[in-house]
C-alpha cells in the first residue's frame, strides 16, 4: 500500500500559484492571545519550579522558546492524543526560492519568500516546498541547486543543513519536505542519489521510513512521533523517480 492509499480523509487546500502578496508572519504565532499562554502555562505545568514566561515567547526551565518554534511540542503536552494526520500543517510554497539573487530578470516573481529556512521554521512552518536540479552548465553529482522554474537559486545542501540544525534545536517538532525536481531542469541520476544519500546520513533515525508512513496517516500520535523520536517526513515527487538509474 502507498502512503497516499492510507489516507482515508478528504484533504483540501487553495493555493495562488507563486502569486506575491503583502503578509506577515508574526511570533510567536498567536500574537495577542495571552489568554491562550497562560492556558498553555498551565498545562505545562512547572516541574523544575522555574517560571515559565510569557512575552514574546514562552520559557520552559532555563530555556526560552518561542510559542511558534514549538508549536508541536507544546500541542503534545496539551493534546497528547492527537493524531498526526489530524494536524493542520503550516507550509510555505517555493520555501527556498529566497536564495534566487534579486538582480535575475523576472527575480521578483521567482522569489516567494524573504525569510531563510530557518526563520521560517522559527516562524511554525512545518512543511517545506523544495524545488531542486542540478546546476546550470555543470553535471557533477553534487552540484544540485534550488530553483524556480528557470530560476537558479543556491546550493540545496546548505538548506538541508538548516533544517537539521533546526530539528536538533528543537526536538519534538516534525517537519515534512516536499521534494520536487523542478520542469524543464536537467536533474542526472547521479545528482538524485546524491540527494538521497545526504538527506539519508543527515537526518539518519529521525527520518520517518516508507514502512512508517501507513501508521503515520493512521494512527501515531504526535506525542509518539515525539517518543519515537521522528523529525522528517520526505515526501518525493514522482519527477524524482522518474529516468533514475542506478550504476
Amino acid at each position: 500500500m502507498s502512503w497516499f492509499e492510507a489516507t482515508d480523509c478528504p484533504c483540501n487546500s487553495l493555493a495562488l500559484n507563486c502569486l506575491q502578496m503583502s503578509c506577515c508572519m508574526p511570533s510567536p504565532a498567536f500574537d495577542g492571545s495571552s489568554e491562550l499562554f497562560e492556558a498553555i502555562n498551565k498545562a505545562i505545568g512547572d516541574d523544575d519550579g522555574d517560571d515559565i514566561g510569557i512575552g514574546n515567547g514562552i520559557g520552559i526551565g532555563n530555556n526560552k522558546l518561542t510559542a511558534a518554534a514549538t508549536w508541536m511540542a507544546l500541542l503534545a503536552k496539551l493534546e497528547p492524543e492527537k493524531r498526526f494526520r489530524d494536524l493542520l500543517i503550516v507550509g510555505s510554497h517555493h520555501s527556498a526560492s529566497y536564495t534566487i539573487h534579486p538582480n535575475f530578470p523576472f527575480s521578483a516573481i521567482g522569489r516567494c519568500q524573504n525569510l531563510p529556512i530557518v526563520q521560517q521554521l522559527e516562524a511554525g512552518i512545518r512543511l517545506l516546498d523544495l524545488r531542486v536540479g542540478g546546476r546550470r552548465g555543470n553535471q557533477g553529482h553534487s552540484n544540485v541547486m534550488v530553483w524556480h522554474g528557470s530560476l537558479e537559486g543556491q546550493p540545496f545542501i546548505p538548506i538541508l543543513q538548516q533544517i537539521d540544525a533546526f530539528a536538533m534545536d528543537h526536538p519534538s517538532e516534525i517537519i515534512t519536505i516536499n521534494l520536487q525536481p523542478e520542469y524543464g531542469v536537467a536533474f542526472s541520476s547521479d545528482q538524485k542519489l546524491y540527494v538521497l544519500k545526504r538527506i539519508h546520513e543527515m537526518f539518519q533515525g529521525r527520518l520517518v521510513k516508507a514502512t512508517d508512513m501507513e501508521n503515520v496517516l493512521a494512527t501515531w500520535t504526535l506525542q509518539d512521533m515525539q517518543e519515537k523520536k521522528k523529525q522528517v517526513i520526505v515526501l518525493f515527487h514522482p519527477r524524482f523517480c522518474r529516468n533514475f538509474k542506478q550504476q
